[in-house]
């Protein structure tokens, strides 16, 4: 996979589980500084789901599993989760700002067919850019799927207050 992008990933029925799940359960989010800039504006609220193979608690795999069923019938592979976390970005900006280009699990040599899958919950004027210029926009069940190595980077919405997506590494057999 060098790079997937999935319009209408999920169906109506599970997306809306997917979104239910995200806007009412009582998920805890944590504020995360982004670790390579200084900005006081590159921040973000993360849950953890999956952290390094290990489920965060009972039936956090929920979401990413209705994700990831999806992503094995579409590719026909099998896949097992190292990490899944949902983003909460807020607007605090009125213009587009690159939040720092990053790959998710820096130094995965050991992991050759670690990727990378978004699923973003909204439209938005927000997206992820990536360092060889590629920008895919926030669309509401999008997904887009890549290669662990890839570098990209948040860009800021500016339309939305909210911005979500649900990010999920993980190998593929």
């Amino acid at each position: 996979v060098s790079m997937l992008i999935i319009d209408d990933f999920l169906t109506e029925e599970d997306f809306d589980i997917v979104l239910t799940a995200f806007k009412y359960f009582d998920f805890n989010f944590y504020a995360q500084a982004n670790l390579n800039s200084n900005n006081e504006h590159h921040f973000h609220f993360i849950h953890f789901h999956i952290e390094d193979w290990v489920v965060s608690y009972e039936n956090a795999d929920y979401i990413p599993r209705i994700i990831m069923n999806t992503y094995s019938k579409y590719s026909k592979k099998n896949v097992s989760l190292i990490r899944a976390r949902s983003n909460l970005f807020v607007k605090t900006l009125d213009h587009p700002t690159g939040m720092g280009y990053h790959q998710d699990i820096p130094n995965s040599i050991a992991y050759p067919n670690l990727h990378t899958l978004l699923m973003y919950m909204e439209d938005s004027n927000g997206s992820t850019e990536f360092e060889d210029g590629t920008n895919v926009i926030s669309k509401r069940n999008r997904a887009v799927v890549f290669h662990n190595d890839s570098f990209h980077q948040t860009i800021t919405s500016t339309d939305t207050l909210f911005r979500r997506n649900i990010n999920i590494n993980f190998i593929e057999d």
